[in-house]
């Protein structure tokens, strides 16, 4: 049997070939799937960092707008912390806005006599029972301010609040006083004026 009548090995031809057929096809699938994942990851970054961004931007327009309305920029911030963690205690406030605690009572307290934020007790097993607060809704927010508004208002110019919840006012000006007609004088006037009518004609006689 001579060289070129040697068995050749079929089989392992056609692995060979059905590998270089199947591996081409593997690694565009693979390099798709993996263009596909690192474009979305990207895509879910941008769009978390987007989002982010415009948190953010939102966020420091709020606390402007609400530092407009209660009057300080400390108030706003922990408006804006109550409303995002309802029931929060003053040290988790505290930790949210960057605050000092005793800062944070203070504004919470006065928050509290505003009607903004209520205050609730958190049962706990040690001695002491923490106090967690919760905001109201900014459509209420916008309520209290405006009665806010009313009440000074009426205040600088002296106004009272009638029954039916109008004001009146309780300043008297130049308008405003009363009218005095005093009848009684035209009455003697009146009376006075015949005897001065029959002196005249008797001395014309």
């Amino acid at each position: 049997m001579t060289a070129d009548d040697a068995p050749t090995d079929d089989t392992g031809d056609e692995n060979e070939t059905a590998d270089d057929e199947i591996e081409p096809a593997d690694v565009r699938a693979e390099l798709d799937r993996q263009r596909s994942s690192s474009g979305a990851t990207g895509a879910v970054n941008r769009t978390g960092d987007d989002r982010s961004e415009g948190t953010e931007e939102f966020d420091e327009g709020i606390v402007e707008l609400l530092s407009t309305a209660l009057d300080t920029d400390r108030a706003a911030r922990v408006y804006i912390e109550v409303r995002r963690r309802p029931s929060a205690t003053a040290e988790e406030i505290a930790a949210g806005t960057g605050l000092y605690p005793d800062s944070v009572r203070e504004m919470l307290a006065e928050l509290r006599d505003e009607g903004v934020v209520e205050r609730h007790t958190h049962t706990t097993d040690s001695e002491d029972d923490a106090f967690e607060y919760t905001a109201i809704p900014p459509s209420e927010l916008v309520r209290v301010m405006i009665d806010r508004v009313r009440d000074e208002f009426d205040a600088r110019l002296g106004l009272d609040q009638l029954p039916d919840g109008r004001s009146e006012p309780t300043r008297r000006t130049s308008r405003s006083d009363p009218v005095t007609i005093t009848v009684e004088e035209a009455d003697e006037a009146s009376d006075e004026t015949p005897d001065s009518d029959e002196a005249d004609d008797t001395d014309e006689g």
